[in-house]
Parts: C-alpha cells; sequence; structure tokens
C-alpha cells in the first residue's frame, strides 16, 4: 500500500492575473459596475473585483490633465475552477482592441473567453468633488 503525500498548491487569483495582464498592455482594471464605486481607477487588486472587474482605457479626446478614461467593459470571472471568462463590451469602437487582448488571455491563462456587446457607446470615467465615480 503506498501511501499519498499531501500537497499544497499555491494559485495566483485570477483577477490579478488578468489585471496584471491588461495594465501590461495599457488597460486600467476598475471597480465593476456591482461596486458603489463603480467605474473608479483600482489602485490594487484583491477580493474587490474577484467575480468581476472594470476596464478602462485612456480617452484619446481627453483634453484634461490626468486624461480621462473610457469605460470600455467588464471582465467576469468564473468560480475558481472554471475556465470560462465573459467580457461584456460597452461601445462597438473598442471590439478589435478588446477582441485581440481577450485572444491572447484565452491562450496565456487557458480560459474560454466570450465577448458580449452590451452597450453601443462606452461610459465615461468621471470623478466627483469627492473622489468618487459620477458616472
Amino acid at each position: 500500500m503506498t501511501k499519498e503525500k499531501n500537497k499544497v498548491r499555491v494559485e495566483v487569483a485570477p483577477w490579478i492575473e488578468a489585471g496584471n495582464f491588461l495594465r501590461k498592455r495599457g488597460f486600467y482594471p476598475a471597480f465593476p459596475p456591482t461596486s458603489p464605486y463603480y467605474g473608479a481607477e483600482l489602485d490594487e487588486l484583491d477580493e474587490r473585483v474577484e467575480s468581476e472587474m472594470g476596464i478602462l482605457y485612456p480617452d484619446p479626446k481627453s483634453k484634461v490633465k490626468p486624461p480621462r478614461k473610457i469605460w470600455i467593459g467588464t471582465i467576469q470571472f468564473g468560480e475558481r475552477t472554471e475556465k470560462h471568462w465573459i467580457i461584456r463590451l460597452y461601445g462597438y469602437k473598442w471590439l478589435h482592441l478588446l477582441k485581440a487582448t481577450a485572444e491572447e488571455m484565452a491562450l496565456k491563462f487557458g480560459v474560454d473567453i466570450d465577448l458580449l456587446i452590451v452597450r453601443e457607446q462606452p461610459r465615461k470615467q468621471y470623478v466627483s468633488y469627492y473622489g468618487y465615480p459620477d458616472i
């Protein structure tokens, strides 16, 4: 009779991996629509976005400093064991950009990713006087 050894497995949460991946490609992780701070840029990747994370992208037409960002979508993560994510896209204009990024992510993380267009136009990132998003 062989005795199996107990195993310890360390994994990085998918929202941390995806958030860092997106940052390296010029995107900014944000609070999801389910958060009271939705649309605000995240300062760190943690369990506040464990099921869903917003995706911001620099607004090329922004005339303010620092430039405003456009909220172009959200990414929904399945349960830890699920290998299926959904990117909800805000605006047709960003389809080519997010599709290419999603294809890279699917290969890198070994997941299936569906792109779902849910709005015709993106939302803008606005921040009120108090620092909360005003979207």
